[in-house]
């Protein structure tokens, strides 16, 4: 029989929704123009990162999809998140909810923005393109 909480629900339920309700809220903080700016050159913010965008949780992909676009600005950010397969991985959500659509194409755009070179990572035909 699983766990059961005070109320009845099974742990993991309860887990779920704390997760779901805390990415919500971190997608709203990281829409905000006064939130800090995070550093993807680090490689363990890097693998975190990843881990968000690999989630199967829409609101942590979300997430993910929402540090992006707040955060990258610099050619070497987009560069680098480039070659972490990070394009790759936000194309792959294009196919999911609207949640996962709409913030994927905000960090697309985010990560290819006047950058020539990552549009052409981009554009490549490992993408479904040239």
């Amino acid at each position: 029989m699983p766990e059961l909480t005070p109320f009845w629900m099974p742990a993991h339920f309860l887990y779920c929704l704390v997760v779901d309700a805390s990415a919500r809220y971190l997608k709203l903080i990281y829409q905000s123009k006064l939130a800090p700016k995070y550093d993807f050159l680090l490689e363990k913010n890097m693998d975190f990162l990843l881990s968000l965008l690999n989630s199967k949780n829409e609101n942590v992909t979300g997430l993910g999809a929402s540090i992006i676009t707040h955060s990258c600005h610099t050619s070497m950010e987009q560069e680098t998140l480039s070659e972490a397969g990070v394009i790759k991985k936000l194309i792959s959500l294009l196919g999911g909810s609207l949640i996962q659509r709409d913030a994927s194409l905000e960090s697309l755009g985010a990560i290819i923005k006047e950058n020539p070179e990552v549009i052409s990572q981009f554009m490549g035909p490992e993408n479904g393109r040239a």
